[in-house]
C-alpha cells in the first residue's frame, strides 16, 4: 500500500500535453486527483505565465499567486 504524498510541487514543464486537448482540464483534474488520495496542498508553478497555483484540501478555492514575493509553503 503505498502512502500519497501530503504536499505536491508540480511544474508544467513535466507534464506531457501532446495528446492533451485542453491543458487546463488537465492541471485541475490531477489537481482533484491528489486531493482526493488525501493530499494536503498541491502547488502548481506555470513558467509560461509566471504564476502560481495552490489548491489546499478541504477548501472550495484555488489560490493563484504572481510572481515570487508570496511564500506559500
Amino acid at each position: 500500500m503505498s502512502v500519497p504524498p501530503e504536499y505536491v510541487v508540480e511544474i508544467d514543464t513535466k507534464a506531457d500535453l501532446s495528446e492533451v486537448s485542453n491543458p487546463l482540464g488537465y492541471y485541475q483534474e490531477k489537481t482533484e486527483e491528489l486531493i482526493n488520495l488525501a493530499s494536503k496542498k498541491i502547488i502548481w508553478i506555470f513558467t509560461e505565465t509566471e504564476k502560481i497555483m495552490v489548491a489546499e484540501k478541504g477548501s472550495k478555492k484555488w489560490k493563484y499567486l504572481l510572481g515570487s514575493g508570496d511564500r506559500i509553503l
